[in-house]
């Protein structure tokens, strides 16, 4: 009989966060499972990923959950849900869901809408807004206007 106890002592159980930055093979969490049977014939539990996910590894033995694959990164994909399961040696086995919620960093620079700005002035130009530069930071929007126009 396998009734496991799961607990994570980093973050939560149903709710991991992992900065995006976090290095690769880094634990984010770890799951511990205790089999009833004591520490006799078929007591040892062995972790696993069902199914494997690229992003995600974890230790067999340990039930450490790392960080693998290429990294994470929040502007691709955000949350994780993943199943870690917990056998043993018989091959009885239980599951648990938990999700993993990627968390920002400031890790990529502002862009601006073109390459170059060209303004041309004439005389009447005086005292008007001439340009308007937006840029996108992770998905907003940013505008830079004259100063010296009132409510701006």
């Amino acid at each position: 009989m396998l009734a496991v106890i799961w607990s994570v002592l980093s973050g939560h159980l149903f709710s991991i966060d992992v900065r995006e930055d976090t290095a690769l093979n880094s634990v984010i969490a770890i799951f511990r499972a205790d089999d009833p049977d004591g520490d006799g014939p078929n007591s040892r539990v062995s972790f696993s990923l069902e199914p494997p996910m690229k992003e995600f590894i974890i230790d067999e033995e340990y039930g450490w959950l790392m960080l693998a694959g290429e990294g994470l990164d929040r502007e691709t994909r955000d949350r994780y849900c993943i199943r870690t399961c917990a056998s043993d040696e018989q091959g009885l086995k239980t599951c648990q869901n938990s999700s993993i919620r990627v968390l920002d960093v400031n890790d990529n620079p502002p862009i601006f809408g073109q390459a170059k700005y060209q303004v041309k002035m004439g005389d009447s130009s005086l005292n008007m807004s001439l340009l308007e530069l937006k840029t996108t930071v992770y998905g907003y929007s940013y505008s830079v206007r004259d100063s010296n126009q009132p409510n701006l």
